[in-house]
């Protein structure tokens, strides 16, 4: 806490969308802290994407025009249709007050009947200061970072498409402006925080070489991790990269798309007029298939992150191949085939001694290894229970971590079964799946045994979960055993140390 704050003990909360604030009576240099609720009211309510990232932008506008009148600020989203944007700040100066006047009287201009001219000249003036903003929003530092994307994001993904019949005009003087818009991809607010450009779309993100990752990942509150990647290859004429221990199926679409979006940005930075009449130079592609690209995929399988030298591509839509659906796709040949063929199982062998383990310590190395995967909130995962016990076939539920404030997080169910004489798992041993995934709202369901998986264990979970479009994560022995591979501290806790 700072010296100027120390000697402060009042605290307030405003809800700005209660009405016209008068705060004459309120010594906001004495406060310690002001807490200012703004409710998103065109959430869950407005059918249009442009009454929403409208309404975005003017949330943006206000914390932004409050975080300049104090010290230090958090904020936090929640509410119906997380339809409530919650920030507090410390050390407000005194002219906190008046800046929290003229946000209370935008949000609620909608109330005020018949303003004077005065009052009416006060509110065009402080939509003059909203349009500057606006128009501007891409090129400064914000102090939320996370709301200012949260209005690109909705503008870039979703209001363009109604401007588009609209205003066309608009759109076409921002991608003018922005060339990366066209392509569905907003220079990101945290491009101040970390130093260096940064665009983001709903599929991942183009980052600048110079962009360290582990301080994108701390500032974007992501989980993964740069020390959790693997070097990888593109499996030649297919679309899977390998690594050492996991193969996953490479978005190539999304990776186009993303090195398409990057040859634009360079070409309207090219100087000459030669520039204009050139052909699009495709150099990303070209130079991932030539092999010139370094690939990195995370340990989780979620990942992929391609570097061609000009720009980092961070690529989310990669998707793990299960151990089951790898042996069909082992060619006869060439180191990476060879790489492909030990992940099939087809290799040396890297068996855990499960015999080791009972029922209830296996569930905890299944909830060990749920919580460090970084598509799940930490938080949030839950062991239901003991082995056998009436927990309606959830041994262990997990939230995803969402990618946005107005996500919902998914719901994930795992159900663990130990397996310790070499016997498959097969589909009779599961029961009443699809009636438990309804129950409880699932969005996400997968088995962790410790044995192989049988082919009528996955049929009858691919029609179970694709009739309810609920995601899959399943982990057979060949998952858990490449898992701790990639834990060692895990493998060392619940076998080593038991061996030892």
């Amino acid at each position: 806490m700072s010296e100027a704050v120390a000697g402060r003990r009042g605290r307030r909360r405003f809800d700005v969308d209660d009405g016209p604030l008068d705060l004459a009576d309120v010594d906001f240099a004495n406060l310690q802290t002001v807490t200012v609720a703004i409710a998103i009211a065109s959430l869950g309510s407005a059918n249009s994407h442009i009454n929403i990232s409208m309404s975005l932008l003017n949330v943006a506008w206000a914390l932004e025009k409050l975080a300049a009148e104090a010290d230090s600020i958090k904020i936090s989203v929640g509410g119906y249709f997380n339809r409530q944007v919650t920030a507090v700040f410390k050390g407000p100066k005194a002219s906190f007050g008046s800046a929290l006047e003229e946000i209370a009287l935008i949000f609620n201009e909608d109330d005020v009947e018949d303003p004077s001219p005065e009052l009416r000249t006060r509110i065009d003036e402080i939509g003059y200061q909203i349009g500057d903003f606006r128009d501007d929003v891409a090129r400064r530092a914000h102090k939320f970072p996370e709301v200012v994307d949260w209005y690109l994001a909705d503008l870039v993904l979703g209001a363009n498409h109604e401007w588009r019949s609209e205003q066309p005009d608009y759109v076409r003087g921002q991608f003018a402006e922005f060339p990366e818009r066209r392509f569905r991809y907003f220079r990101s607010a945290y491009s101040h925080q970390l130093g260096d450009l940064c665009f983001c779309t709903d599929t991942g993100w183009i980052l600048s070489p110079d962009v360290a990752l582990d301080a994108f990942f701390r500032a974007t509150g992501q989980k993964y991790r740069a020390s959790e990647f693997m070097e990888a290859e593109l499996l030649a004429g297919s679309a899977i990269a390998v690594a050492s221990t996991i193969a996953v199926r490479f978005p190539a679409k999304d990776f186009l798309h993303a090195a398409s979006c990057i040859d634009a940005l360079m070409a309207v930075q090219t100087d000459g007029e030669e520039a204009e009449f050139e052909a699009p130079a495709n150099r990303g592609a070209a130079a991932l298939l030539e092999g010139q690209c370094r690939l990195r995929i995370h340990n989780s399988g979620t990942l992929i992150i391609v570097c061609d030298g000009v720009a980092q591509y961070l690529l989310y839509g990669a998707e793990p191949i299960p151990h089951a659906k790898l042996a069909p796709l082992v060619p006869p040949a060439a180191a990476s085939q060879n790489r492909l063929a030990e992940l099939a199982g087809l290799g040396r062998s890297i068996r855990c001694p499960w015999e080791q383990l009972n029922d209830d310590q296996f569930e905890e190395l299944c909830y060990d290894i749920i919580r460090r995967h970084p598509q799940m909130k930490t938080s949030s995962v839950r062991k239901l229970g003991k082995s056998r016990s009436r927990d309606g076939g959830r041994d262990i539920e997990a939230f995803e971590v969402t990618r946005s404030p107005d996500a919902k997080p998914a719901k994930w169910i795992f159900q663990c079964k130990l397996i310790t004489t070499g016997a498959s798992l097969s589909g009779r041993k599961l029961q009443d799946v699809g009636d438990m995934l309804d129950q409880h709202g699932a969005a996400g369901f997968g088995v962790m045994t410790s044995g192989p998986i049988d082919a009528t264990l996955y049929d009858k979970l691919d029609a179970l979960c694709g009739r309810r479009k609920v995601k899959q994560h399943n982990y057979s022995v060949y998952e858990l055993e490449r898992e701790l591979l990639q834990h060692p501290d895990l493998r060392y806790l619940y076998f080593e140390r038991r061996e030892g």
